[in-house]
Parts: C-alpha cells; structure tokens; sequence
C-alpha cells in the first residue's frame, strides 16, 4: 500500500497510530526504489526516508559518483544529508570494478567525503589515484569502525590512516601493508579491532610476517580472514597466524579469486599442521575452502581426530567444503552440513 496525503490526514492512517520508530525500522527493509517513492507521498514520509536513503551509499560507477557529488556540494544538502551518511563503499561483489575518474572529480570527491563526520565505514575498494593516497594520508572520522582498501602500495599511507583511527573493529587490507619498506618497526595500535580481512597478492617480496607483526599487540582480534591469490600453502598461512596472533579464535582460509590453486589437504601433510594447532589457546573455528569431496572419506575423519586432539578448543571446522562439529560432551566427530562461503 502506497500512503497518499489525502490518506496522512485519515483518522484511520497507519502514521496516525504506528510510531515513527516502527515506520523507520520497516523502511530499512524496503528496496531502495520503493522508499523512494515512498519518500514523495508525504512531508513526513519524506523526513523518515531520508535518513535511511543516506544511511549506506554504494557508487558502482563513474556516473553516480559524479551524481553524487553533485548532490553533496550543494550547501543545503551538505547541511541536510551529511549527517545521515554511515557508510560509503566504491566496490561490487563481482571483484571487477574498475574506475577511471578525472582527476577533478576525484578532487571534487574527496572533499566531499570530509564532510562525513560520523561515518562509520568506509570501503574504497580498489581505487588507485594517488590522491586517494593523499586524502588517507591525512583524513580523520571520529567514529569509523570499518575500513577496506585492496591496493597494493608502496608508502604509509594506509597504515598512518589505520593507526589513527583507534574506533576501527574490522579491517581489510593487502598483506603487503606491512612490509617492512614501509612502515619500518612500527606496531598498530587498535584496541578494538575484532575482524581481520588479508588480500594475498602475487608479489615476489611479499612477506606474510610483515603484516601480521603489525597486529600482533591487538589483543581482541578474534576473526581473521585469508583471501590468497597466489601459490601461499594453507601450511604457511596458519604458521604465520600462529607466530603472530596465537589468541585468535576463528580462521578462514578462503580461495575465492583462485580456485584452480587450491592445494589439497591430504593424510600425508595433515600431520604436519599439528604443532600449529597446538599453539591456539582459544581457537574455535577453522576453515580451509579446498574441493568439495566425500564428507566420510576415511582420511578426513583421521585428520579431523588429530587436529582436534592438537587443538583442545576447536569445535568445529570447514575442510574441503564439509563443516564438522565436536560433540561438547564426549568429543564425538560429527559431520553437520556442506558449506562453500566464508559467511556460511
């Protein structure tokens, strides 16, 4: 149902009756087209939209960024809408996004996003400008709490950028952030991150301890996420974890941008993965996205019974697109479902 003004002013409209609270909660589940329409009914309809139409914005293309900033440099609209705006993302599931701005409107762009003061998330995806460097250079959001950038570069810029902002609990970065050319002997100080998202890249000097002896002080990093696109062995993974992050508690080695990669874990290298596991005091979950394959192949029980007698703590894991559980009583292996994505 489509409310009318002639309808606003009923006895018996839904607004007369249903708090703004509730119509809010119902428009942040509505598709983005319907809420727009939705928004033009009503003066009040329109001040509850609103807020929700800025709350997240997606730019997938040159066009609405310049739409966008258009928008945003008018003075009113500044006033008005900035202050809605909690996350912005230049990015699409399909890892091929790809822009080529001029450098005005990158100009244009990046003094607009200083005015987002209570952003909380920022995603900018795989921009290359070297204004973009600037701008991370040198920004500031009090309250973010999310940040992605998928660039490989060869300066501090992102990691000056991280270390300022203390709010941040998830964090996706290139491993080759921490690269010693770069940031020398520092430490990330960030006393709430949670989640930790690493894009692998091929690169020849890339040295996985680098990055993670940057994080090794956060002390409630739980989530850490491996996105490889190269040759890097499960194995090498999961050591490097082990040095650097021991308190971790779930691990997902995911190999979504280079599935043909995939090593296999086999009853010959299993044993090999044991005195890693043995150095997590509290890791619960651990997934490996390898081929899908028999869930009671004989190999994969074995393995399983040692990992988890190395691991008094793992309780359930994804191996070759099976997840398994350990029965909390008696420590019975159980096979629970068939799963193929980290969010699974």
């Amino acid at each position: 149902m489509v409310l009318t003004r002639s309808a606003a002013k009923s006895l018996r409209s839904i607004v007369r009756w249903l708090p703004n609270e509730v119509l809010s909660l119902i428009m942040c589940e509505t598709r983005q087209q319907d809420l727009i329409t939705l928004s033009r009914t009503s003066r009040l309809m329109h001040n509850l939209a609103t807020p929700v139409l800025y709350h997240s914005i997606v730019l997938c293309s040159d066009v609405q960024i310049a739409l966008f900033v258009k928008t945003m440099e008018i003075q009113v609209a500044v006033a008005r809408l900035a202050r809605y705006v909690r996350r912005i993302a230049f990015s699409d599931p399909a890892w091929d996004f790809v822009l080529t701005l001029l450098p005005t409107l990158v100009k244009r762009l990046l003094a607009v996003l200083r005015l987002f003061n209570q952003l909380e998330s920022l995603d900018f995806g795989p921009f290359t400008h070297r204004r973009f460097t600037d701008f991370l250079e040198h920004a500031r959001f009090p309250n973010l709490l999310k940040f992605s950038h998928l660039v490989e570069y060869a300066d501090t810029s992102i990691t000056s950028f991280v270390q300022r902002h203390h709010t941040l609990t998830d964090l996706t970065l290139p491993t080759t952030f921490g690269q010693k050319t770069q940031v020398g002997s520092c430490v990330l100080d960030l006393p709430c991150l949670q989640f930790f998202f690493a894009l692998i890249f091929a690169s020849a000097d890339c040295d996985l301890d680098d990055g993670l002896r940057l994080l090794s002080p956060v002390v409630e990093l739980q989530r850490i996420v491996f996105l490889p696109t190269t040759m890097v062995l499960d194995l090498e993974l999961l050591e490097a974890v082990a040095v650097h992050l021991p308190r971790v508690e779930h691990i997902f080695i995911e190999r979504k941008l280079s599935p043909s990669l995939t090593p296999s874990i086999t009853r010959a290298n299993a044993p090999s993965f044991v005195p890693n596991l043995r150095k997590f005091p509290e890791l619960s979950f651990l997934s490996f996205s390898n081929e899908p394959c028999d869930p009671l192949e004989h190999h994969h029980l074995e393995t399983m019974s040692l990992w988890t007698s190395a691991c008094k703590t793992l309780c359930a894991f994804k191996f070759n697109g099976n997840l398994w559980g350990r029965e909390p009583v008696n420590g019975t292996l159980l096979h629970l479902n068939t799963f193929d994505s980290v969010d699974s």
